[in-house]
């Protein structure tokens, strides 16, 4: 069975490929290494997606100081 991770990573990954490709500058996904595309969706969703103790996703300023 799937972890929640990857679950949430399949089910979101337009969406998480979009906000990649709005970050990254002069780098499309396709022309991206797959090992380094994979990494990126599994830290974008951890920001994203994840949530936090508090109960809420993790805001990015926050990922920063942990």
């Amino acid at each position: 069975m799937p972890s929640t991770a990857m679950t949430v990573l399949q089910a979101e990954r337009e969406g998480i490929d979009e906000l990649i490709a709005a970050s990254a500058t002069n780098w499309t996904i396709a022309r991206m290494g797959v090992i380094d595309r994979n990494i990126l969706r599994l830290a974008a969703y951890e920001l994203v997606y994840f949530v936090h103790g508090s109960g809420g996703p993790l805001h990015p300023d926050e990922a920063m100081a942990t």
